[in-house]
């Protein structure tokens, strides 16, 4: 413990007996006034403490602070704080709500991990940065908020407005890898527009995530990004979008349509695996080029119909591996080579009657009793 004035730099030595007390029938630690940064060894009965009472002269709480404290249920935080260190409160599983000061611009690494009773939190309009892990395993996290200051308790569940859906702050230009993963109470989420990329594993396993409100900017889903949120059904891709990374939406089985971005250039491996509602997929007729990689939409059980389009360039193995109930691809009139390339991915399914009529500048692609991509134009295969 820091503080500005000499008199108290030992206090700690004899904090469980001097300024250890109850508040609202809480055993409350109340940091003396002056202190001017805390780390983890100043927390006196940390196993049993259950609110912590903060002045507004501390400036930092080290790496780890109330890490572990597991009966804490309260916390005003300094005013003064700017940052919420790694760890910070990580594995706090008592902790309900709490609201982040004003003056914060960053909440670093794991610094909720583990909260697994953080239900509410106010996020600040200062906040420019949400570190990887930061609400990682929060399993009860629902909702943004607003404490009204002026009840008694203030940084409780029953003095929270929440606000739904969880709405990350305007601020904000970065968030971490994991850093909603498995907070599997979300339901919906916007995040701002200054975001370009959703990190890798983000939100992860959110399984009752429904509606995402993605940014107008927004370049890059990194891989896994979405994987597991098995409820997630209300979204609208920007085209702004390039890169869906590898299993991005893998295992999101409440998709039914996903309107493919004009913006879009590279599908990765698995991206759509196991999206077994996912009934039909279009891709735009750009000026970019499309890669579509292996296992892209394999095992989307629900799968009947995929229309490719000039702008793809390139299908990796087993792309539509397990759509068992594919009925046809609609491919543009290409090259002899571009069909042979599709006839090295086995889809595994059975055979299916094609009922769609040709367009003029397309063929429509049935599945043989091999597994394999059937093109109607025979003509692309003749030898020269």
């Amino acid at each position: 413990m820091e503080t500005k004035d000499s008199n108290i730099d030992n206090i700690n030595e004899n904090a469980s007996q001097d300024v250890i007390s109850y508040v609202d029938g809480l055993k409350t630690y109340i940091v003396p006034e002056g202190t001017i940064s805390l780390c983890a060894q100043d927390i006196p009965d940390r196993k049993t403490i259950e609110f912590i009472m903060m002045p507004d002269s501390i400036e930092e709480i080290d790496e780890g602070t109330f890490g572990g404290c597991k009966l804490l249920k309260r916390i005003n935080l300094s005013k003064s704080l700017t940052t919420i260190s790694e760890f910070a409160f990580c594995y706090c599983t008592s902790l309900e709500a709490i609201e982040l000061p004003n003056k914060v611009t960053r909440i670093s690494r794991g610094a909720f991990y583990g909260c697994d009773s953080l239900k509410y939190i106010h996020l600040p309009d200062s906040l420019k940065e949400i570190g990887k892990d930061a609400f990682y395993l929060c399993h009860s996290l629902k909702s943004t908020c607003i404490f009204n200051s002026t009840i008694k308790e203030p940084n409780t569940v029953g003095n929270c407005q929440t606000l739904k859906p969880f709405k990350i702050p305007r601020s904000v230009i970065k968030i971490g890898k994991r850093a909603f993963c498995e907070c599997d109470s979300l339901q919906s989420v916007i995040i701002p527009d200054l975001i370009t990329i959703i990190e890798p594993n983000t939100f992860t396993d959110c399984t009752s995530l429904k509606s995402i409100t993605f940014p107008n900017n927004l370049t890059a889903i990194e891989s896994g990004a979405f994987a597991g949120c098995k409820s997630l059904s209300d979204f609208q891709i920007p085209n702004t979008v390039k890169i869906i990374g590898r299993c991005a939406f893998w295992e999101c089985k409440s998709i039914l349509s996903f309107p493919m971005p004009h913006s879009i250039e590279k599908i990765g491996h698995q991206a759509f695996g196991c999206c077994t509602s996912l009934k039909s997929i279009i891709f735009p007729e750009t000026e970019r080029e499309i890669e579509i990689g292996s296992e892209a939409f394999s095992i989307c059980i629900s799968m009947k119909f995929v229309k490719l389009s000039q702008s793809v360039v390139s299908i990796g193995k087993l792309a539509f591996f397990g759509c068992k109930s594919l009925e046809a691809i609609c491919v543009p009139d290409r090259t002899r080579d571009f069909y042979k390339q599709m006839l090295t991915n086995p889809l595994r399914c059975n055979d299916l009657d094609n009922d769609l009529d040709e367009d003029e500048d397309e063929v429509c692609v049935d599945v043989d009793n091999e597994g394999y991509l059937v093109f109607d134009n025979e003509e692309c295969f003749d030898e020269d």
